[in-house]
This record gives structure tokens, C-alpha cells and sequence, in this order.
């Protein structure tokens, strides 16, 4: 099989996977920062912080970056990595756990945080009274612009 096939079966694996809720031994965390080598610096729901590493299959094909969700399953053998990847988190897996409320609390208030870009205000415009006889002239050349 081929890199090129084999990156396409993984990316279609994982993007087209039913949204499912995590199992007992699974964990949803945030990745805080990218270690190299594959190792990533997250944080779980109670603010404790550990390392997880992404497992052979999922690398060259599928891409996280600081600041996304995955999910994760503890590893017996490790001090330092903790934890493997078992999948990343698309955002309508993300709305599929908050249906279904097994996303965490810790994590509502980053999500409520990152639905409004902070650096783009919204501008409400102003709505138009009702126009009187002076304004329908106004009114139909507002109309053609």
C-alpha cells in the first residue's frame, strides 16, 4: 500500500467516524503546545497537565494544533507521556458531546470564548423607523443602491 493511499484511509477513518461518547478509560483534553517528535504538552478537564504522544498511524495525515480537543487513553509504561491520542475532536463531534453533555464543564467557558472572535466586533445596525411621505423619495434610492 502506498504512503499517499494509506494517508487517505486514515484521514477518511477519522473524519468520517460516528461521533461516539468516550469510554470509561478515555479522557477529553486541550492541547497547550506541541513538545516535537510527535508529543504534545495538554491540559485535562481539572487543570493538571501531561504529555501524550500520537500514535504511528495518525502521523503525516492528520494535523492538530494548539488550542484543539482529542481524545485520549492513558498508558500504563509511561512517567513523563501519560497518554496516547486516540482520535482528534472536529468541532460537530464537539456539539455531538455537548448534546449528549459529556463535555466537560472546565472546558464550556474556552468554547463560550472562542464562538466570537474578539478581534472582529460584531456591528449591529441600526434598524430604519417607519418611513413618512418625505422619505419615500429617499427610501426607493436606497433601494437601487
Amino acid at each position: 500500500m502506498s504512503q499517499a493511499t494509506k494517508r487517505r484511509i486514515v484521514e477518511r477513518e477519522v473524519m468520517n467516524e460516528e461521533p461516539r461518547l468516550p469510554l470509561p478509560n478515555e479522557q477529553i483534553v486541550r492541547i497547550r503546545a506541541s513538545m516535537g517528535n510527535y508529543l504534545f504538552e495538554v491540559e485535562a478537564p481539572k487543570q493538571e497537565v501531561f504529555l501524550v504522544s500520537m500514535p504511528s498511524r495518525f502521523r503525516k495525515s492528520v494535523w492538530v494544533k494548539r488550542g484543539d480537543f482529542m481524545l485520549v487513553q492513558p498508558i500504563e509504561e509511561g512517567d513523563k507521556v501519560r497518554a496516547e491520542m486516540v482520535r482528534p475532536i472536529p468541532p460537530d463531534y464537539v456539539r455531538y458531546l455537548r448534546k449528549n453533555k459529556a463535555w466537560p464543564a472546565e472546558f464550556e467557558k474556552i468554547l463560550d470564548l472562542e464562538e466570537g472572535n474578539p478581534n472582529r466586533p460584531h456591528l449591529v445596525r441600526p434598524t430604519r423607523r417607519a418611513s413618512s411621505s418625505s422619505d419615500s423619495t429617499s427610501s426607493s434610492s436606497d433601494a437601487e443602491l
